[in-house]
């Protein structure tokens, strides 16, 4: 699959929907930015297409039409130097994880929580290994789950907005049979319920952050201080709730620009002063979830 580079808008919806990412991109080098830029717009538009649909109806059939324009486009020829070449298999997942945000969401468990973040957000850590010519083979399991790491502080932060709209990601494993329309009214009781679901969420995060950090030495030299930059903006969005036990998980927790800038300069401290950035030190990665992988070959293709 093939995505056009050095479109103007590209820089523009980066700037708008991803902000930590925009921020942090200004360490990547121009080529970088616009393989970066071009992916993240063009995975964007596939998850508008699907989010902003009327109706569950229109939003599977958007998906499913969006499917057979990107088998048409398979079979266009190898990329040249103004398009990004990106793996058919991991898009694949992509839009599995579309799948998932059709209708009502009411994730079953962590297994299933794990599968959506990787769908959705750990493919788009595979895809930017592509966008970043980063051709280490370690690195992909590690950039997944930088991936799955930033969905689920997506999770954490937007708990009650989610519910809203009739999804549900904390695991009823966690949280019961809790439906979204109960997140949403919350009682006291309910409420610390989510609470703690939620700080168990951004316990594994963190986990998968740090294995994100243990892979940033696999990078081209100028990504490095960039994906640095932005995992530590996007974990410093979970770490804040954390200090506050999830107390207002009802109100999105955002960062403050000076607070954004704190953290960017302590990345740029922490990349020039420790190895680890430096040296690979081989540490397994979370990576894949195999058996679902596995279990959704062959259901549904491009």
């Amino acid at each position: 699959m093939k995505i056009a580079l050095d479109r103007p808008e590209h820089a523009a919806i980066m700037q708008q929907h991803g902000k930590s990412f925009y921020l942090a991109g200004s360490f990547l080098g121009r080529d970088a930015w616009q393989r970066a830029s071009a992916l993240y717009a063009f995975l964007r538009h596939i998850d508008d297409q699907i989010d902003e649909a009327e109706t569950s109806a229109v939003a599977a059939q958007r998906l499913a039409q969006i499917r057979q324009q990107l088998l048409s486009s398979a079979t266009m020829t190898d990329a040249d130097e103004q398009s990004l070449s990106i793996e058919q298999s991991t898009l694949e997942q992509f839009l599995r994880g579309m799948a998932y945000d059709i209708g009502h969401v009411a994730i079953t468990d962590q297994a299933e929580l794990e599968d959506y973040c990787y769908c959705v957000a750990g493919t788009v850590g595979e895809m930017m290994c592509q966008a970043l010519r980063c051709d280490d083979p370690r690195a992909i399991g590690h950039a997944i789950d930088l991936g799955v790491a930033m969905q689920m502080t997506n999770i954490a932060r937007d708990v009650h907005a989610d519910s809203a709209l009739g999804r549900r990601y904390l695991p009823a494993t966690w949280v019961g049979d809790l439906s979204a329309q109960s997140i949403t009214t919350a009682t006291p009781a309910i409420s610390a319920q989510i609470a703690a679901a939620i700080m168990r969420l951004i316990t594994l995060s963190e986990q998968r952050y740090q294995s994100a950090y243990a892979g940033i030495a696999l990078l081209p030299l100028r990504s490095r201080l960039a994906i640095l930059a932005a995992s530590h903006l996007y974990a410093g969005i979970g770490r804040a709730i954390a200090a506050e036990h999830a107390q207002s998980w009802q109100q999105r927790k955002v960062l403050s620009g000076s607070r954004k800038a704190a953290i960017t300069a302590a990345a740029v401290v922490e990349f020039a002063t420790r190895p680890r950035l430096w040296r690979y030190c081989a540490q397994p990665s979370f990576g894949k979830p195999a058996e679902r992988i596995a279990a959704s070959v062959g259901s549904e293709s491009l």
